[in-house]
């Protein structure tokens, strides 16, 4: 086997971060879309616009639930990547916890602890993806087409939360480099201009 130093590493958090952001984006055209969708709709015989408010809101939807999960895979590849790239000599692959991770590895490299909001923020990350992982039926009296767009603010995530989640990356990593100052930050800019593969 071949030291660290001689082996090129493969990181994926930069293109995790950089999934998430377009999605968030893309959330967000959604949703500025909204105010004259309402218009629209009101031109329109009730199926039609009822396909065309549901059409936009599970873009909305699909955009900000990517955009969750892959910050917060982005946050795991990039503690990750941490640990193993840190002279630590500990193994820290018994931590599943993603939270413990960013609590033990931290001080245990750099002698410090993230801050309190910090790991307030990474909590509500965690428990936002997992309400929608483990999703629970909920059941809500019909609405009329115009409150069909309000329900996603209740019960879907939607932008806000895309936008929370990827300022979440942001803020942690930016938290993690005042701790440590060997901590790159640069690549959180860089995951901004990757460009889109072809389709």
């Amino acid at each position: 086997m071949t030291d660290k130093d001689e082996q090129f590493p493969i990181k994926h958090h930069i293109s995790f971060l950089n999934i998430a952001q377009r999605n968030c984006i893309q959330a967000q055209a959604l949703s500025s879309r909204r105010p004259s969708l309402q218009e629209e709709i009101l031109t329109m015989d009730r199926e039609m616009s009822y396909g065309l408010v549901m059409e936009n809101l599970l873009g909305t939807v699909q955009c900000a639930i990517v955009s969750i999960v892959f910050s917060l895979m982005a946050l795991e590849a990039f503690i990750n990547d941490y640990a193993i790239s840190s002279a630590s000599d500990k193994d820290y692959s018994k931590l599943k916890s993603l939270k413990k991770k960013y609590i033990k590895i931290p001080k245990d490299i750099s002698g410090k602890q993230l801050d309190e909001c910090a790991i307030k923020k990474l909590t509500c990350l965690i428990r936002l993806r997992k309400d929608y992982v483990h999703y629970k039926t909920l059941f809500r009296p019909r609405r009329d087409i115009g409150s069909i767009l309000d329900l996603g603010k209740r019960d879907y995530p939607t932008e806000p939360h895309a936008v929370e989640a990827v300022e979440t990356v942001d803020y942690i990593v930016k938290k993690m480099a005042e701790l440590d100052p060997t901590i790159q930050t640069d690549w959180l800019e860089y995951a901004e201009i990757i460009p889109l593969p072809p389709s």
